[in-house]
C-alpha cells in the first residue's frame, strides 16, 4: 500500500508580493478620488435639504409674525460675519438661554427661538471643515447645541455665548441702492436701510439689525440663504478635489439651486471675493455677489 504524500504549495516570491502591493496601491489611488467625490456629493445633497427646510421655515416664521421676516443683522461698514450670527446669551451653558441684551435672537436664530426649527443640525452645512467654528460639532463638544458655544468663557460672566450658523442669512431687497464700486466696476445693487436709520426701532438698532421688513419687500428671484462666503473664494466648503466648486443658494419660494464657479463667473469674480475676505471686508462686494445667485 502506497502512502500518498501531499506536496506543499509554492509560496509567493518577493517580486510577486511587491507586484500585488503595487497593484493594490494603484487601485486605491484610482478609487479614493471617486470615493471622496461621492462623499462630497452626498454632503451636497444634505446641504440642499438643510437649505430647503430653512427657507420653508423662514416662510412659516413670517406667516406667524404678521409677514415680518426674521430680523437681519448687518452693518454696511462692519463685520461680514454678522449674517451668520444667530444670537448671544449670558450666562453660558444655562438652559434655556437668557439672551444677552445686545444679542437678539436675530437672523436664523429666530427660527430656533420660535421653535420653527428644533434640530440644530439644520443650520450647518455638512461640508464645512471640521475645524471650522461654523459647524454643529463645534457647539456640542462640551454641551448640547447650542449651549456648548464659548464654554471656556463661562468663568467670565461679562462674556456672552455666541451662536453662529453655518449658513448665511441675507434676503435681497426689491429696492436698489445708489451706485457703488465693486471689484473694478460701478454697480447698482439691492439695498436695505442702515440699521441706525432715522426712526429705526431702538431694540433692533442696539442689535445692529436693519429696520424690520416684510416678505413683500424681499426679491424672490434672488438668493436668501447661502453657504459660507466671508472666508473667501478658495475657502468655499464644497470642493471638487482640492478646488472650490461652488455653493448652494436657497430662495424665497423654498427651492435651492447650485451655483457653480465655472457656470457663474460673474458671481464668483475673484476681485469681488478678495474684497469680501479682506481684512477690512467690503459690504458692497458682498451684497453684489449675493445678488447674482439666481434660481
Amino acid at each position: 500500500m502506497k502512502l500518498i504524500t501531499k506536496k506543499s504549495g509554492r509560496g509567493f516570491t518577493l517580486i510577486e508580493l511587491l507586484v500585488v502591493i503595487a497593484i493594490i496601491a494603484i487601485l486605491a489611488a484610482l478609487l479614493l478620488p471617486a470615493l471622496a467625490s461621492a462623499k462630497e456629493r452626498a454632503k451636497r445633497i444634505s446641504c440642499v435639504n438643510n437649505l430647503r427646510q430653512t427657507c420653508l421655515s423662514i416662510n412659516i416664521y413670517a406667516t406667524d409674525s404678521g409677514d415680518i421676516m426674521p430680523f437681519l443683522k448687518f452693518r454696511y461698514n462692519g463685520n461680514l460675519q454678522y449674517p451668520y450670527e444667530m444670537f448671544r446669551y449670558t450666562p453660558v451653558n444655562v438652559s434655556p438661554p437668557t439672551y444677552d441684551a445686545d444679542g437678539g435672537p436675530y437672523n436664523l436664530g429666530l427660527l430656533w427661538s420660535a421653535k420653527v426649527v428644533t434640530d440644530g443640525k439644520i443650520f450647518y452645512c455638512p461640508s464645512n471643515p471640521k475645524d471650522d467654528n461654523l459647524t454643529y460639532d463645534n457647539y456640542t463638544a462640551k454641551a448640547p447645541w447650542p449651549l456648548g458655544a464659548d464654554a471656556a468663557a463661562a468663568a467670565n460672566a461679562s462674556n456672552p455665548g455666541y451662536v453662529r450658523s453655518g449658513y448665511q442669512y441675507f434676503p435681497q431687497s426689491t429696492k436698489l441702492g445708489p451706485v457703488v464700486t465693486v471689484g473694478a466696476s460701478a454697480q447698482v445693487i439691492p439695498d436695505w436701510p442702515h440699521y441706525d436709520a432715522t426712526g429705526a426701532n431702538s431694540t433692533l438698532k442696539s442689535w445692529i439689525c436693519v429696520p424690520a421688513f416684510k416678505v413683500t419687500s424681499v426679491d424672490q428671484k434672488r438668493s436668501m440663504v447661502v453657504d459660507v462666503m466671508y472666508k473667501g473664494l478658495d475657502q468655499i466648503s464644497h470642493k471638487n478635489g482640492s478646488s472650490a466648486s461652488g455653493l448652494n443658494a436657497g430662495f424665497g419660494d423654498g427651492h435651492v439651486m447650485w451655483q457653480g464657479i465655472k457656470a457663474e463667473p460673474d458671481a464668483f469674480n475673484v476681485a469681488v471675493w478678495n474684497a469680501i475676505s479682506a481684512s477690512t471686508p467690503s459690504a458692497p462686494d458682498f451684497q453684489y455677489a449675493m445678488s447674482l445667485f439666481r434660481p
